[in-house]
């Protein structure tokens, strides 16, 4: 299993573009620990969603922090990682989604706002048509960003007032978009999501930021 989380992080490094820049990858989290570091993390509810998702919780034998909803409810779960970041860092991280039904999805927050809102009332993205755009899974409609199975790639760079979210999908596709108007120092979240009629599963995987050499 060591030698599998290896292999990992390796491979986070290899979907995206060599880039030259002045900040240094890092390990953030294993989740190697029998709980959540809370001194890294912040769990919370994920917008309008009441309870909690039925299992929220890291898996130390996997190095997973894993969520499920096992039974239809408009749930949620928010991990806030308890740094922030400035023009110039980066963060990136893997995820699995393994199962779903009727309204559930992932989606990541920035200073606050869920990517897909952000889309929708700030940068007045029409998601080419899709009922839903910025998340992975399916609300109501499909996602302009997937709704299959598998493995995901996620990374996100920070500019000046912009945050460049680049997603490599089970296909090899790569998802970027750049969501803009943003207030340095930024803050960066990930969610689990059902609605009503939703029960789902996704697995987060370690962890990295790159962050500004002083």
């Amino acid at each position: 299993m060591k030698k599998l989380i290896i292999l990992f992080l390796f491979l986070m490094l290899i979907p995206f573009s060599v880039e030259a820049v002045d900040c240094r990858w890092n390990l953030y989290d294993s989740f190697r620990n029998t709980s959540l570091n809370t001194y890294l993390w912040n769990e919370t509810l994920d917008w309008e969603s009441w309870p909690m998702l039925s299992y929220h919780s890291v898996e130390p034998t996997r190095g997973v922090y894993s969520t499920s909803q096992f039974n239809t409810s408009n749930s949620g779960v928010l991990l806030t990682l308890n740094t922030t970041f400035r023009p110039g860092e980066r963060v990136q991280y893997g995820f699995s989604y393994n199962s779903g039904e009727g309204n559930r999805l992932s989606r990541i927050f920035i200073n606050g706002i869920p990517l897909d809102i952000r889309m929708r009332d700030i940068d007045h993205y029409n998601c080419n048509n899709y009922a839903t755009c910025g998340n992975i899974g399916y609300w109501n409609g499909e996602s302009e960003w997937g709704n299959t199975l598998g493995w995901y790639f996620m990374k996100v760079v920070f500019g000046n007032d912009t945050a460049e979210i680049i997603l490599k999908r089970p296909d090899g596709s790569i998802k970027a978009y750049a969501t803009r108007h943003l207030i340095p120092p930024y803050t960066f979240g990930v969610s689990t999501r059902t609605g009503h009629n939703g029960i789902a599963r996704y697995d987060y995987y370690p962890f990295q930021v790159c962050k500004l050499m002083e």
